[in-house]
């Protein structure tokens, strides 16, 4: 037996701070980020059509409702549908089918290492995007349907997602009974919900053609679309509301960001670059109230071309910053000096 003492890895949350994390990928702006997404509906309301829309969106890296793809192979497992239904589904929603997009209509079980057999294939579309199990109940078994359950055959998918860096879409059913909160409608234990990235659920009424899909996730914003069902078969956006609209960029971070693109580059302390900032603007930040307003805007900054780094030399903290434009390779701002005029 070993006496090895086991400790924690933590970080502390000053380094945490001044970490950089590169921006999460999204499959579909604002609908599918990479990770585990669970798209629900009643049985029968256009789900398929939506999956393979949205296969078929990411293969030619067109928009999928009104929202802007990354162009990627697409995997559509189409679980309760034959090739042949596929093919006609296809033919109706466009005449061209790009080969970006592969289909397959049988597969092994989760219990039978169904995730093994798609990460051994996805090894050979390195540019794959996105995979789509449609359904979900198609994979798992049918008996003893409880919350730990629920949660570890999520867990598998949502790991592998992470694993290759993709998005995994679970194609599931809702319960009969209807509740005012729409993702409590998915079938099966909150363990379901509770490991995946993203929730949608479809919804609709008989023999209309308008519908609803509701929209939250870890990584998106929560949002409602309403739809239409049109006669080519796929699903359009009649209007989008997001809870969270993107907030406009401070007066004082466009003022750093016009500051950055004069000065160019920068390596040194904190301080310096504070009290420098504060000379061009007429501004009086501290060091550090200027470097959380950097970290809070941090996605921002960088669509108008400022990267900076921050970290630590001989016991000092310093701040590595850059003004990229078009041409820039976003590796220089390890390379800046201390050129503030």
């Amino acid at each position: 037996m070993s006496n090895e003492k086991k400790i924690l890895e933590t970080v502390d949350g000053e380094t945490l701070m001044d970490t950089y994390f590169p921006p999460t990928t999204q499959t579909v702006e604002g609908l599918i980020p990479q990770g585990l997404t669970i798209l629900g509906g009643s049985p029968k309301i256009g789900k398929s059509w939506m999956a393979l829309d949205l296969c078929l969106s990411v293969a030619k890296g067109d928009t999928f409702l009104n929202r802007s793809s990354i162009q990627g192979t697409a995997f559509y497992l189409c679980l309760e549908d034959t090739l042949q239904r596929v093919r006609e589904r296809l033919n109706t929603i466009t005449d061209d089918v790009p080969p970006a997009i592969r289909l397959c209509e049988k597969v092994p079980s989760l219990e039978n290492d169904l995730v093994s057999c798609i990460r051994n294939t996805v090894s050979d579309f390195p540019d794959t995007r996105i995979v789509v199990v449609d359904t979900f109940q198609k994979v798992r078994k049918n008996d003893d349907v409880t919350y730990a359950n629920d949660y570890a055959d999520v867990a598998s998918m949502k790991a592998l997602a992470d694993e290759l860096k993709i998005s995994v879409v679970l194609i599931h059913h809702l319960r009969k009974l209807t509740d005012s909160d729409p993702f409590k409608e998915l079938t099966g234990s909150t363990g379901l919900t509770g490991a995946a990235d993203a929730l949608i659920v479809l919804k609709r009424t008989r023999c209309e053609n308008s519908a609803s899909l509701i929209c939250t996730g870890r990584d998106i914003c929560e949002t409602q679309l309403g739809l239409s069902f049109g006669d080519d078969c796929r699903w359009h956006v009649a209007y989008d509301s997001e809870a969270e609209p993107e907030k406009a960029l401070p007066e004082e971070m466009q003022k750093l960001a016009e500051f950055v693109s004069a000065v160019g580059e920068y390596r040194g302390g904190n301080e310096e670059f504070a009290n420098r900032f504060n000379e061009y603007g007429g501004y009086e930040f501290s060091a550090k109230a200027l470097k959380q307003q950097m970290n809070k805007w941090q996605r921002q900054l960088e669509n108008l071309g400022v990267q900076f780094r921050s970290g630590r030399s001989n016991g000092q903290r310093y701040l590595a910053i850059s003004f990229l434009s078009a041409d820039s390779d976003a590796s220089d701002v390890n390379d800046a000096e201390n050129t503030v005029p």
